[in-house]
């Protein structure tokens, strides 16, 4: 019906009235619109609180599931819409509610904290008892809870599931777009990406399309903390790991792990001798990975991060060690795609 459009663009734009007087003329309070949402996903993601509270005076469904299973609370989680998570909850939305990949409201406030650097609707959940995992507190960089966490026995090494596409794309779901998840990562904010990982690296997502389904998603605390930019919880991680930060930095360098060099950079490592192999050859040996798209592009970045943390004098003698090394890193690794390991 007519009216049941209406009703969506009036919850999107935040007109009340308009609102008032179809659901006065019997519009369907939960009729659904793109991506199954109703108009309570619409006007909660918006912040539009009024509204919310209108809609569920009308006997909207509080925890109604649209695309992926995203209920209203999940919605405002992605947007950090404290109001609106404060109405939803008193009218007895489901805190511990599930995306169909698992992620609570409280999971997905933790990770699109990256991208609105607030956590209002984070706060409120755990101030009314929301379930809280340690990858939630490294998300949200509460560096006590995460020592807490490992003080009771986690292992500071363990690996958690970052952020699923379906997570990633929400909020495009939610401002009208469609299409698979494939497609709409390519449009989701950079610091989302940093939950992507593929061969153990964080993956690109200039280059998405080519491994969409080859991700894992996964990644250990320290991982997670950088990508985050979470530095105090990285450096009780760090600290709780006991690897002293130049072995730490010449790991992650031949992993090819950029957001992990960086951190350990930040965090006062330097290269040493171990980096300062020779090799002549790195820029062909980038280009010759044609298929690792990631790791190249991750390379490449490394040794501008290396570049720049050489102290100065060190010349251009030590830079070109460093790439050789790093050329023998890709080496390793075509040579091992060749061997089909």
């Amino acid at each position: 019906m007519a009216e049941d459009q209406f009703i969506h663009a009036y919850a999107r734009t935040g007109d009340t009235e308009a609102i008032r007087k179809l659901l006065n003329e019997d519009t369907d309070v939960n009729s659904r619109g793109m991506n199954a949402f109703t108009p309570l996903h619409l006007a909660a993601a918006r912040n539009h609180v009024d509204i919310v509270n209108l809609l569920l005076a009308h006997g909207a469904d509080v925890n109604a599931a649209g695309w992926s299973g995203c209920t209203p609370l999940h919605a405002t989680a992605v947007f950090d819409c404290r109001g609106s998570a404060e109405a939803l909850v008193a009218a007895g939305a489901a805190i511990e509610a599930q995306l169909d990949t698992g992620e609570t409201p409280l999971r997905v406030a933790s990770l699109w904290s990256w991208v609105n650097h607030t956590r209002e609707v984070a706060v409120f959940l755990l101030s009314r008892r929301a379930a809280m995992t340690i990858a939630d507190a490294v998300f949200l960089n509460l560096a006590r809870e995460v020592g807490l966490f490992l003080d009771s026995g986690v292992d500071p090494n363990l690996e958690v599931d970052m952020c699923s596409p379906n997570v990633a794309c929400l909020a495009l779901v939610l401002s009208g777009h469609s299409g698979s998840a494939s497609d709409l990562y390519r449009l989701v904010p950079e610091e989302i990406h940093l939950g992507f990982r593929k061969n153990g690296t964080i993956f690109s997502p200039k280059y998405w399309s080519h491994a969409f389904g080859e991700c894992d998603h996964r990644g250990t605390l320290l991982y997670a903390a950088a990508c985050g930019r979470c530095n105090d919880v990285g450096s009780v991680v760090l600290a709780r790991m006991g690897i002293p930060l130049d072995e730490a930095l010449l790991e992650a360098t031949m992993k090819a792990e950029d957001v992990l060099v960086e951190f350990f950079l930040n965090h006062g490592a330097r290269p040493d001798g171990r980096l300062l192999s020779t090799a002549k050859n790195w820029d062909q040996l980038v280009k010759a990975q044609s298929r690792d798209y990631g790791r190249k592009e991750r390379t490449r970045r490394i040794v501008k991060l290396l570049r720049a943390a050489m102290p100065q004098g060190a010349g251009c003698g030590a830079f070109c060690a460093t790439a050789g090394f790093l050329a023998l890193v890709l080496l390793g690794g075509l040579l091992a795609r060749l061997a089909g390991v």
